[in-house]
């Protein structure tokens, strides 16, 4: 949600208790917190060198506000953390000694969780089949290892893919016993588990699952109805809207205001998004916002795409709205085409004097790799859409570049703020030792204008 803690709070537990009112049981992961890892904990075993009470500063936060707010379950992090958990075990992969991550943690579940935060709900651990853990650790000796810290529920503690793997769990189930029956682990250990487990399905009332005499006909026309409803796509619409963050707006280019007749030309980096462009400019349209003439193009780039190819439907348009989508560091080089194809748009509309608009739809972090765009706004989300959707979607789809179109036009006014603080980049590289734009950062449309003077003459 973001890289401030106390703002991932004040967001993330609303979320939580939206879902929770409509009875979805809910996880806050991966505890203590997976933000500053530099290792994928699927195909390693990450460390987070902090103490204690740098942890209580930062990561935990958010974790303390969706305990004290009635989270369901925490799900656990596999990551070493030394200055917290220092008992250290002998490596399966490579006979080194690493330290106990939080999954397997006495110091962190039953320490950190259940006594210092007071929870107790249900603890589950994220994929056991995971490299960081799976590698590392025997199957049957992670799992028991997790029951004694006092977790709840270990997740897929083995690879099923066919009936013959379940003698893998049949082992490890066998083998769980046994540590019952030498003492290792106790049948309070369990029963304490099982109590919080029954607990939350009475809550979520699927203990009460046979007195519902529904067919499943009657369920499934019952979750069509809903899901998908337009109160859904409404909400949607709104929220993505909402988080929309104007980031630069020189000389008020921003709102677009297309008069009739005029027309807007849309670039796209893949062939699913120019969909999403496609259906913001006939909502739009639909409801008045845009006039009904109002002309559009839609084209996508690609990495062989030149501006020489986009010039003539850049010379034949009165407004330019290009999207840049970078997920890594490396895409923000010129010598990317996710970039470089944005920047040389940029450049040739402000030489043909047409207004012209960049929208991140990834990471954020690109607001700052445009220096000569006029306007640039980010909507955080790349997910596209059926290019056969009408103006209210009926599948799966990503709202994000719609809500960008909508604020663009001002069908929707300019609300959101920066997640995270965004670097300033030189040369299209990162200086992450300044910051463009702090978080919290986003224009709107009915800020006023200063540095202004005006002289009126006597006469007036």
């Amino acid at each position: 949600i973001s890289s401030d803690p106390q703002r991932v709070a004040r967001l993330g537990v609303p979320m939580m208790q939206g879902m929770q009112e409509y009875n979805i049981a809910t996880a806050a992961k991966h505890f203590p917190g997976h933000g500053d890892t530099a290792t994928d904990s699927h195909t390693g075993l990450p460390m987070v060198n902090k103490s204690y009470e740098e942890l209580k500063e930062l990561e935990l936060v958010p974790f303390q506000a969706a305990v004290d707010n009635g989270v369901d379950m925490l799900m656990t992090a596999h990551i070493q953390y030394p200055q917290v958990e220092t008992d250290t075990v002998t490596s399966k992969a490579d006979g080194s000694e690493i330290y106990v991550p939080a999954t397997l943690s006495d110091d962190i579940i039953t320490g950190i969780v259940r006594e210092d935060m007071g929870f107790d709900g249900v603890v589950v651990t994220d994929a056991m089949n995971m490299d960081a853990i799976s590698t590392n650790f025997g199957e049957s000796e992670a799992v028991i290892m997790a029951i004694q810290a006092d977790v709840d529920i270990c997740l897929m503690p083995t690879i099923l893919r066919s009936k013959a793997d379940m003698a893998k769990m049949d082992q490890i189930i066998a083998d769980v016993k046994a540590a019952l029956e030498d003492g290792t682990i106790t049948e309070d250990m369990l029963n304490d588990s099982v109590k919080r487990i029954l607990t939350l399905k009475e809550k979520r009332g699927i203990l009460d699952y046979a007195s519902d005499t529904r067919t499943w006909e009657e369920k499934l026309a019952n979750a069509n109805e809903q899901v998908g409803s337009d109160l859904n796509r409404d909400l949607e619409r709104e929220i993505s809207a909402d988080a929309v963050t104007v980031v630069k707006n020189d000389d008020m280019v921003l709102p677009l205001n297309p008069k009739a007749d005029e027309k807007v030309l849309l670039l796209g980096a893949y062939n699913n998004e120019l969909p999403g462009m496609e259906i913001g400019m006939r909502r739009l349209i639909s409801e008045g916002v845009l006039p009904e003439n109002v002309q559009y193009e839609s084209i996508r780039y690609n990495s062989s795409t030149t501006i020489d190819d986009l010039k003539s439907a850049i010379d034949s348009s009165d407004y330019v709205i290009v999207i840049s989508e970078v997920g890594s560091a490396s895409q923000l080089l010129m010598s990317s085409w996710l970039t470089r194809v944005p920047t040389e748009v940029v450049n040739y509309a402000n030489e043909t004097g047409k207004d012209s608009v960049v929208m991140s739809i990834s990471k954020p972090y690109d607001v700052a790799n445009y220096p000569d765009a006029k306007a640039v706004i980010a909507v955080y989300g790349n997910k596209g859409m059926d290019p056969t959707e009408s103006l209210r979607p009926d599948a799966a789809y990503g709202p994000n570049i719609p809500a960008g179109i909508d604020v663009i036009f001002r069908g929707h006014e300019a609300e959101g703020e920066l997640p995270v603080d965004v670097p300033v980049i030189v040369d299209h590289v990162m200086d992450t030792t300044q910051t463009a734009y702090p978080v919290g950062y986003g224009l709107d449309y009915n800020a006023p204008v200063s540095g202004i003077e005006v002289v009126l003459p006597e006469s007036a």
